[in-house]
């Protein structure tokens, strides 16, 4: 799991650091449970390192805005 945890790690921050149009909700998923489990393992550093990042993604995807009032329930 560690591997495979830090195989993601390095594919996402190469690529949102080099591509336009890479940063998704999928990347912010990804992130946040990265984070977990650097928690988990005792890696705060890490861990509170790609919380802020995640957050930072979460901003720029505007997941923060009310959704459109037009659409259905």
């Amino acid at each position: 799991m560690e591997s495979f945890a830090d195989i993601a790690w390095r594919e996402i921050h190469e690529r949102v650091f080099s591509e336009d149009g890479f940063l998704s909700h999928h990347v912010f998923q990804a992130t946040s449970m990265l984070a977990v489990l650097d928690f988990t393992a005792g890696r705060n550093n890490r861990g509170w390192m790609k919380v802020g990042l995640a957050i930072r993604f979460a901003q720029v995807l505007n997941l923060s805005a009310e959704p459109d009032p037009t659409l259905p329930v």
